[in-house]
């Protein structure tokens, strides 16, 4: 590991006076960057990487195609900085092909530099008309957040305690303060601090992903295949209910057909996200598992090249499903079986909570805690109620995250032939998306910016709370450039079309095999 900001002594560079530099052949066995045709090691430049280390080897050993729309999605287009410092560290004698002109593409960082220039946004560096926009989160996003963390705090405490309002707080301020930090920090968007990014990207735990996998799937695959079948893992969520027109796969394990009981995944995006997906991706678990789960997911989400490979971030992958199952069985562990009758020493629901914990603990060991932990009033926690406690917060946790991010890209416009066919990648980006309530703020902080998919997609490096301001200047670039933006009036209209859609896709499927089953019968 070196230093943020340095290069190691093997870096490309140039020559005397100027010329450039010897060539170095390609390394045998190493994993690099392939890109635009060309190939590059980037090994000794990812610790000087503006973006941090994490970030370009989300591009290292992947394919040429995903890599190249990668970094079109974060990097000016057109041959700018970025391009020279690739130059230096290419080790194939291919020269890379130009990029893909896009002037929808332009005419957007040309509206993002205006709009930065007042509040002194300005472009990262130098580098003038090329220069990407760096468009972090703002002072009152940042104080928005701690709101939302004090909040998720205070559900947490309540819930430890065995209250009832904890079950409800827990979920609606993960799911906040997590879109608003997590979601942001893996785009690279939070903050100018790779560190800070890298740090908030884990507050999706302990109940909607583990970073490591996320990278890989949402990152990597999603952002730059949205709505492309073969490449897309969003689009697996319900298996085996189809969520795209173009899906005619039947291969799933024994013969499985869907049934009615397949919506109700919408309540386990946790158990796979954080849970299933991080154990088979990190090998710790059985063999036949992780053929079923290669089978049954395709493409399956693993880690990424340039991250699997490092014993740290295998490790810190495993963070997402110990920390689900601990919360699973903190209420069977913690909540006391029968009933409290002493007086609550926090004085209700207010202050002393802390004080209370720590007393109770120091005094009573294991039994004090569970004491403490029974709530106002002592309230009797048989299995059922220590259930609800246990599985009711990631299961509205998993609704809420399901019914936010999925109904934008699950759409009959989001999904027509046209739009695969269309070879600009960033109109691409907008076309599969479905926008609604486009200008509010409200909307844009109770989804972390999904309300405007189309935007972000176009835009994943900037930070969510720009976009209800930047999404009117968005919409008339798309009009100019023939991009027909799709809008619902509300979220509810959008799950609307959405399950609408879902249950077309499937039901000429169910009704023969009603048929079949009637037949038999």
């Amino acid at each position: 590991m070196c230093a943020p900001g340095e290069l190691d002594g093997r870096q490309g560079g140039v020559g005397a006076g100027g010329a450039p530099p010897t060539r170095p052949a390609e390394p045998t066995g190493a994993l690099l960057w392939r890109l635009h045709g060309a190939t590059y090691d980037l090994e000794p430049f990812v610790c000087a990487h503006p973006g941090g280390e994490l970030a370009i080897r989300l591009a290292q050993g992947i394919d040429d195609a995903t890599a190249t729309n990668l970094f079109a999605s974060y990097h000016a287009v057109g041959r700018g900085r970025a391009w020279e410092t690739l130059e230096r560290f290419r080790v194939s004698t291919a020269a890379p092909a130009a990029p893909a002109p896009s002037a929808f593409r332009e005419e957007i960082e040309a509206m993002l530099r205006d709009h930065f220039a007042p509040a002194g946004g300005g472009a990262a560096g130098g580098g003038g008309a090329r220069a990407r926009v760096r468009g972090t989160a703002s002072a009152a996003h940042a104080y928005m957040l701690v709101a939302f963390g004090v909040a998720q705090l205070v559900g947490w405490v309540l819930w430890a305690r065995g209250h009832l309002l904890g079950v409800l707080l827990v979920p609606l301020f993960h799911w906040l303060f997590g879109v608003n930090s997590s979601h942001d920090a893996t785009h690279f968007a939070l903050s100018g601090s790779p560190a800070v990014n890298r740090l908030l990207a884990y507050a999706s735990l302990p109940y909607f992903y583990s970073p490591g996998t996320w990278y890989a799937q949402h990152v990597v695959m999603h952002h730059t295949a949205a709505n492309q079948i073969d490449k897309d893992p969003d689009l697996q969520h319900f298996q085996p209910l189809k969520l795209h027109v173009a899906d005619v796969r039947t291969d799933f394990p024994s013969g499985e057909v869907h049934t009615c009981l397949d919506y109700l995944k919408c309540f386990g995006a946790g158990l796979h996200l954080a849970f299933a997906v991080p154990i088979a991706a990190g090998g710790a678990c059985t063999r036949s598992f992780r053929a079923w789960y290669m089978h049954m997911y395709s493409p399956p989400i693993l880690l990424p090249p340039g991250l699997a490979r490092s014993a740290s971030h295998r490790l810190l992958n495993l963070c997402a499903p110990v920390l689900f199952v601990a919360f699973i069985a903190y209420p069977y562990v913690a909540f006391g079986g029968g009933c409290d009758t002493r007086p609550n020493d926090g004085g209700g629901d207010g202050g002393g909570v802390l004080a209370a914990a720590a007393g109770a603990c120091m005094s009573g060991g294991a039994s004090g805690w569970r004491n403490w932990a029974g709530g106002r009033g002592g309230c009797d926690f048989g299995f059922a109620r220590k259930s609800l406690f246990a599985f009711a917060p990631p299961m509205i946790s998993s609704l809420i995250f399901m019914l936010v991010t999925q109904v934008s890209h699950v759409q009959p416009e989001a999904q027509r032939a046209h739009v695969d066919d269309e070879s600009d990648f960033f109109k691409r980006q907008a076309l599969t998306s479905v926008d609604y309530n486009g200008g509010s703020r409200l909307w844009g902080a109770l989804t972390g910016g999904l309300n405007v998919q189309s935007l972000h997609h176009t835009l994943p490096h900037i930070s969510s709370c720009h976009y209800a301001s930047i999404y009117p200047k968005f919409k008339a670039i798309c009009e100019r450039h023939d991009v027909a933006l799709v809008e619902r009036t509300s979220l509810l209209h959008a799950a609307q079309t959405a399950l609408r859609y879902i249950w077309m896709l499937n039901h000429s499927k169910r009704k023969l095999l009603f048929k079949e089953i009637l037949a038999g019968a």
